[in-house]
């Protein structure tokens, strides 16, 4: 039994039992011990997001294996100081690096089609870094965000594909502690006031006090962009449904249904395209490999 991706790759099934354990093993566990079971588990079919906030889970992921690939998926519309940052880690820890980066839009979506800007810029960029891979990682934290607070700390994508989240359970003072420790890089915008960023258009500083997410999508009902739509158990048990997903649901539709309508529309907008990078490298269908 096995779980199998669009390359047709395989490896041990784990079943909803298996998450919940592998969930309650793991909620005391270091990050080092999970980061362990993903590289032993699916490498080298794993990768890790990185947002470029701070480096702390690429930190914590190359101390175990030098050579997993990190994946940033370049916008078009980053700040300066975060593409600052991306260049800065590539350097400080000679990454296996890969940049997916976008086509130049006729429009600028953010502007014309602010709710699918993500899911055709971002969203449609990550499926295509995850094609042949059977896992990734996210340094996603239940502190940051109400949306977040049950996300697991192992469980399934809506791609079928496994989605660890290391640091889950870390409060601020933790990845605080561990940047100070060990010299981590951070983007100079958190020093500013941004203790979430994104895009440029779409990121605002955060007044002292305030949900640390407060200035992402200021104004319109939206707190998550799509990146991290995932499961608790296994595929197909929308009984599982955690985190920003049940925010999407239509009125008087249920989790199949909406599950249907929101895999039809990452399907429709994950069609390969060129672009350009911001960083030298070598240009293959989009993404710049460092």
């Amino acid at each position: 039994m096995s779980v199998a991706t669009s390359a047709h790759l395989h490896a041990p099934e784990l079943t909803a039992q298996d998450v919940r354990e592998l969930n309650a093993e793991f909620e005391a566990a270091p990050a080092s011990t999970i980061i362990g079971w993903a590289v032993e588990t699916f490498h080298p079919h794993l990768c890790l997001s990185a947002s470029m906030t701070d480096a702390v889970l690429i930190d914590l992921a190359v101390a175990v294996e030098p050579s997993i690939e990190v994946v940033f998926i370049d916008t078009g519309y980053h700040f300066p100081e975060t593409l600052e940052t991306l260049e800065v880690v590539r350097r400080r820890y000679g990454l296996n690096l890969r940049v997916m980066t976008v086509a130049p839009q006729a429009e600028q979506l953010w502007q014309t089609d602010p709710e699918n800007c993500c899911s055709a810029v971002k969203v449609g960029q990550l499926d295509r870094a995850l094609q042949g891979k059977l896992a990734w990682m996210s340094g996603l934290r239940r502190a940051e965000a109400p949306t977040r607070a049950a996300a697991p700390i192992v469980g399934y994508d809506l791609r079928g594909l496994v989605k660890i989240n290391p640091i889950a359970t870390w409060s601020d003072l933790d990845v605080g502690g561990y940047v100070k420790d060990h010299d981590v890089p951070v983007n100079p915008l958190l020093e500013l006031g941004y203790p979430s960023i994104g895009c440029m258009p779409c990121t605002r500083p955060v007044e002292s006090g305030d949900d640390p997410r407060s200035g992402r999508w200021a104004g319109p009902q939206k707190t998550e962009c799509g990146l991290h739509r995932e499961f608790g158990g296994t595929p197909g048990n929308g009984s599982d449904l955690v985190g920003s997903e049940r925010d999407v649901l239509n009125p008087g539709e249920d989790e199949k249904d909406s599950l249907r309508r929101i895999m039809a529309h990452m399907i429709e907008e994950t069609a390969p395209h060129a672009g350009q990078a911001d960083i030298p490298g070598e240009q293959i269908d989009g993404a710049t490999d460092l």
